[in-house]
């Protein structure tokens, strides 16, 4: 097939836009990314960032790389050995009560994927119990 004949065909052209596609998709994620990075900081109040930046480090100390739903977080905060678990939520959102577990959700669904001491809240699936996350390092 010459050249003429291969650009005309309709498999061909197809392929090529295909292909111009796919090279134009590395600048195009990198500018959602950056894109959802600044519409998540934008999102999160200075008091929100400030409790990321100090609960982010102890839900790390305390669950490590687990994945982990509200419910449980605030399950391990009752335990006695997890006294700073305890305080540093409950002076986020007052004493650990029915509704802390919904507020501290919503919480976390706000500073998701947001950065704060060198870590990252993820929420990664969903489970029964609500959803679940993961504090990662980055």
């Amino acid at each position: 097939m010459n050249d003429q004949a291969a650009a005309s065909d309709p498999n061909t052209v197809l392929l090529q836009a295909i292909l111009a596609e796919l090279r134009a998709m590395p600048a195009a994620i990198a500018g959602a990314i950056a894109a959802g990075d600044r519409s998540r900081g934008a999102a999160l109040s200075q008091a929100d960032r400030a409790m990321l930046a100090a609960l982010l480090p102890v839900i790390a100390g305390t669950i490590g790389t687990y994945v982990f739903s509200a419910r449980e977080l605030i399950a391990h905060a009752a335990s006695p050995v997890n006294a700073g678990l305890r305080v540093e939520l409950e002076r986020a959102f007052g004493p650990l009560a029915p509704g802390t577990t919904r507020r501290l959700g919503r919480f976390l669904t706000r500073g998701a994927g947001f950065v704060a001491s060198g870590l990252r809240v993820e929420r990664i699936g969903d489970a029964r119990e609500g959803a679940l996350w993961l504090v990662a390092r980055v």
